[in-house]
């Protein structure tokens, strides 16, 4: 069974359903939840690269600019927005 895919869903040859990937990366640390329209994975991919890098939600949102549009650089032929939500503990409030 052969398999093609195309976002996060894939199809067998006979065009029958074979499996769907998730696009919604979790940090619970952090509080984040983060999202992409985009690439299949690349929430999941860019989520590991910077949750590593910070250890709150408040710096993340500080340093994220220059890390996306350094990831976005490496994949030239990637287009994607971005969507956060999680909790500020600076400004005391949930943030998306």
């Amino acid at each position: 069974m052969s398999a093609s895919t195309a976002g996060p869903l894939a199809y067998a040859a006979d065009g029958s359903f074979a499996s769907f990937a998730a696009k919604v990366f979790t940090a619970p640390h952090l509080p984040l939840a983060m999202t992409a329209c985009g690439p299949g994975g690349a929430a999941i991919e860019f989520g590991y690269l910077v949750t590593r890098r910070w250890p709150t939600f408040d710096a993340l949102i500080e340093n994220i600019g220059g890390e996306l549009r350094d990831y976005v650089d490496v994949r030239s032929d990637t287009a994607m927005a971005l969507i956060l939500a999680g909790y500020s503990h600076q400004r005391k409030r949930a943030e998306a």
